[in-house]
């Protein structure tokens, strides 16, 4: 007891907090922030809030549900200080091979999106010499832009829509289905992209370490996912 005392007068209250609130049975499932598709912020939740509010109440343990950008995310599932994190596709995921993953909540692709006055890209060598929008965090399946290419990171879909109306940037790249619903949200902008030209596609599902308890986890979302029927 007095060891525990003297270590713990030297640990940050941040750890403390952790160490006191995240019991070893605890499921920490990082979300990465995707506003229109998944999101904490007012006004942004998508179809992927709907389905975990569906299937979550059916998971009998302890889940800390956290959001954070694309490249916090990403990095803290990484490095082993996050369980589980969604949306993710684990095949592009370091060590890919020793992750459990939940059934595919759905599809997404990503594409090359212009100005309706400008041609259409139809594909990677028509992007050759173009300033292209792209979302910090992102790695689109591990896609090689050519070195011809002016990449510019921002942090939003509604950043690169504005971007390419001000003429900032000449295309960008965004995943649908949820690059659907911004562009819906801002009519005036008219933009095209050609379906058959996709940088990238994933399934989107839950991606855990492994564990007993992200096992169990994983188990029991899947069954949820098919006695909810909300599978894409």
């Amino acid at each position: 007891m007095i060891k525990f005392l003297l270590i713990a007068l030297f640990l940050p209250l941040n750890l403390l907090v952790n160490f006191a609130c995240h019991a070893e049975d605890d499921v920490d499932l990082v979300f990465v922030n995707l506003p229109t598709l998944i999101s904490n912020e007012p006004g942004k939740q998508g179809k992927y809030n709907q389905a975990f509010d569906q299937i979550l109440p059916h998971f009998s343990g302890h889940l800390n549900n956290i959001f954070m950008p694309p490249t916090r995310a990403y990095l803290a599932f990484s490095k082993g200080m996050k369980d589980c994190i969604f949306p993710a596709n684990s095949s592009t995921i370091n060590n890919h091979k020793s992750l459990i993953v939940s059934k595919s909540f759905g599809e997404a692709h990503a594409h090359v999106f212009t100005l309706s006055a400008r041609p259409v890209i139809k594909d990677s060598k028509a992007l050759e010499g173009l300033r292209l929008g792209i979302r910090r965090g992102f790695d689109y399946g591990g896609y090689n832009f050519s070195s011809s290419i002016d990449t510019i990171e921002v942090d939003s879909i509604e950043q690169n829509l504005m971007m390419l109306a001000s003429e900032r940037i000449d295309a960008f790249v965004a995943y649908e289905p949820d690059a659907l619903t911004v562009f819906a949200q801002n009519p005036e902008i008219s933009i095209h992209r050609d379906k058959g030209f996709t940088i990238y596609s994933q399934f989107d599902q839950i991606a855990c370490h492994q564990s007993p308890t992200n096992l169990d986890f994983i188990t029991q979302i899947n069954q949820a996912m098919n006695l909810t029927n909300i599978i894409d």
